[in-house]
């Protein structure tokens, strides 16, 4: 699957809502912004891209702390699991956030 439509797809889940009963396609978003926003980032090691991703994170939420972030090494210690708990503004914010995100050299996943 290529990068861009990893990203398109993650960004597609910005209003898409699962539930056995689904409300009504409509134009409202299913999400109230601002809010609190879980991503995961998979990104290869090496070369400080994990500091650059955070880097990246943070331009776009300052607010985001380290008790926001959370990390896990995959098993071979080839890429590391970021998840991050940030403060979305809309819709916008995370389409650019996101954007920056994928053009990253070493982000292989964003969810």
């Amino acid at each position: 699957m290529s990068k861009n439509l990893v990203g398109w797809l993650s960004l597609a889940t910005i209003s898409f809502c699962c539930s056995t009963n689904p409300p009504p396609l409509s134009d409202e978003p299913r999400i109230e912004f601002p809010c609190r926003y879980p991503i995961k980032i998979i990104v290869a090691t090496g070369g400080g891209h994990i500091a650059e991703v955070i880097d990246i994170v943070r331009r776009h939420s300052p607010k985001v702390s380290p008790d926001d972030i959370n990390s896990r090494s995959s098993r071979g210690d080839k890429f590391v699991s970021l998840r991050v708990n940030l403060w979305a503004e809309g819709e916008d914010h995370l389409k650019a956030l996101y954007q920056e995100l994928l053009a990253h050299q070493a982000v292989r996943i964003i969810l």
